[in-house]
């Protein structure tokens, strides 16, 4: 199995649509991970504040064998106060990719 790595940085909220992010739809997502740039930037998935997404803490979806041809995850920057800093809604994340190829 071939995999076609690819990297992208988004900016403030924003949607994974795996149906969409690949280049060759047919095949799929083998691995994603999604990190904030700045080291004290914070994300949430879906507004749900019990997993924060740091640099520390990644969200990732490790390689498998079972490419991921569908779904979606909507990420937000945490904008609550966490030891006197706040994550701006423009902050920037980088979100890396693994497409099978």
């Amino acid at each position: 199995m071939k995999g076609l790595f690819n990297r992208e940085i988004k900016t403030g909220a924003f949607t994974i649509d795996f149906s969409r992010v690949n280049p060759n739809p047919c095949k799929g997502v083998l691995s994603v991970e999604v990190r904030p740039m700045n080291r004290m930037d914070t994300l949430i998935i879906d507004n749900c504040t019990s997993d924060l997404i740091s640099h520390e803490n990644p969200f990732k979806i490790p390689i498998s064998n079972v490419p991921i041809v569908s779904g979606v995850v909507n990420f937000n920057p945490y904008t609550k106060e966490i030891n006197g800093y706040k994550s701006p809604k423009d902050m920037k994340s980088v979100v890396t990719y693994i497409f099978e190829q």
